[in-house]
């Protein structure tokens, strides 16, 4: 189990780092459409076939963010969070998740 702990953490790490490198533009809705597209094709290689709407859970999840957080940094949080979950997740029951 450890493992697959590292190999998800590890994986989740350099999907996030390659997401940062490539935006192209800080504009909020940009940055919200970036990462719900990088996640909703972690969920289909996966093996996903049905999941909640990413854009509207990032949104929320942006909308309670702290002061001190910028979209991005939101982002990347909610991105991390739900990337290695899937990771760790069976398609089977990771499609409940955002």
């Amino acid at each position: 189990m450890d493992k697959k702990i590292k190999e998800a953490n590890d994986l989740t790490n350099k999907l996030i780092s390659d997401a940062v490198k490539n935006i192209q533009s800080n504009n909020d809705d940009y940055i919200i459409d970036y990462f719900a597209e990088l996640i909703s094709s972690i969920k289909i290689k996966l093996g996903a076939t049905q999941f909640k709407s990413l854009k509207d859970s990032l949104q929320a999840e942006i909308s309670i963010r702290p002061d001190s957080m910028s979209v991005l940094d939101s982002a990347i949080v909610f991105a991390r969070r739900i990337i290695y979950l899937n990771l760790m997740l069976k398609p089977i029951t990771a499609w409940r998740l955002p």
